[in-house]
């Protein structure tokens, strides 16, 4: 029953990109049936919407990503769905058709996160770490020494 009605939405939710219904008018519906107790979660329809998203995510359709976009931020603006939802499992191709990021700066600030945590060197405080291998050793030797010296 839920794959039922979830596939029912998502037809709705491509027509809406197609351009044959109004994104209002599905955002509306969405937010009656995900006030319903047993219809939709908010899940389920972010949901449907990332399916129908990578559905048209062919490079010649423009036109019905910036409908898709128009659709999101209306049941956004319902309070359907909080934008923080959206942010969380969307493209951000797609969060820049609706406005809730710029994807230029998304993508460069991501970049620069990755490289500090991949690429970039931590430095230690060298004298709080432990020597290791002959270093070591001698430490431990010089400390024998040092304490026979002391107690002689």
């Amino acid at each position: 029953m839920a794959t039922l009605r979830l596939d029912c939405f998502s037809n709705h939710i491509r027509h809406v990109a197609d351009g044959d219904v109004p994104p209002k008018a599905v955002a509306d519906l969405s937010k009656r049936l995900v006030g319903a107790s047993t219809s939709l979660s908010t899940s389920e329809l972010v949901d449907a919407v990332w399916s129908v998203a990578v559905c048209i995510g062919v490079p010649n359709t423009e036109p019905a990503r910036e409908r898709l976009g128009l659709f999101v931020r209306a049941l956004s603006s319902a309070g359907t769905v909080l934008p923080q939802t959206f942010h969380k499992l969307l493209d951000e191709e797609l969060l820049d058709l609706t406005g809730f990021i710029n994807a230029h700066m998304f993508t460069k600030r991501m970049t620069k996160i990755n490289t500090d945590q991949v690429y970039r060197q931590h430095k230690y405080n060298l004298l709080h770490e432990e020597t290791e291998g002959y270093s070591k050793v001698k430490t431990l030797f010089g400390w024998q020494r040092r304490i026979q010296n002391v107690l002689a």
